[in-house]
């Protein structure tokens, strides 16, 4: 995430969703793990960039992916200028399979809001096999999760206090 979108509306429903998590008996905001490196548009840089982060969060339950924009769209290549903005499928499927449950921040594209979540939901769930997907929605972004089974009665919990803490800011899925 860029300093310059510290503190916009978003950030902070943001931070209220890490809060609701770690109320769920994750410790995940007080203790959490943070990787504070800043990713850069060439390969090589970013090869380094998640090498270290995988280092760092090995024994994290679950990982947030803060992109500026979200995940990965076709007009922008890996390595390219602006990837910085994206988080890959293939660093996503590393994450995965590394046994993390992941939490990805997402801007809304131009599309009908609802037809989107559907969308990306199914993919994500395409992309990571056994993954459980939630898509948690705001005016202006999405925050989409990623469940390993071993974490999904912890992630429940968090999903339904959320659901509690932020009514109209954060929709939650039933």
């Amino acid at each position: 995430m860029k300093d310059q979108y510290f503190g916009d509306v978003n950030a902070y429903r943001k931070y209220g969703l890490l809060r609701a998590f770690s109320r769920a008996g994750w410790n995940l905001v007080p203790g959490a793990t943070y990787f504070e490196a800043q990713l850069e548009d060439s390969l090589e840089a970013r090869i380094r960039y998640f090498n270290g982060a995988w280092e760092t969060f090995a024994r994290c339950d679950l990982i947030f992916f803060d992109p500026d924009n979200g995940i990965e769209v076709q007009k922008t290549l890996l390595g390219r200028r602006g990837s910085a903005k994206y988080v890959y499928w293939d660093e996503l499927k590393e994450a995965w399979d590394r046994g993390h449950s992941l939490l990805v921040y997402q801007h809304f594209p131009r599309v009908p809001h609802d037809r989107f979540l559907v969308f990306l939901s199914e993919r994500i769930a395409e992309e990571l096999p056994g993954a459980r997907v939630s898509a948690l929605a705001t005016p202006y972004v999405a925050f989409f999760l990623a469940q390993q089974a071993r974490h999904a009665s912890a992630l429940a919990g968090a999903l339904q206090q959320l659901s509690l803490q932020w009514p109209g800011q954060i929709s939650v899925p039933s």
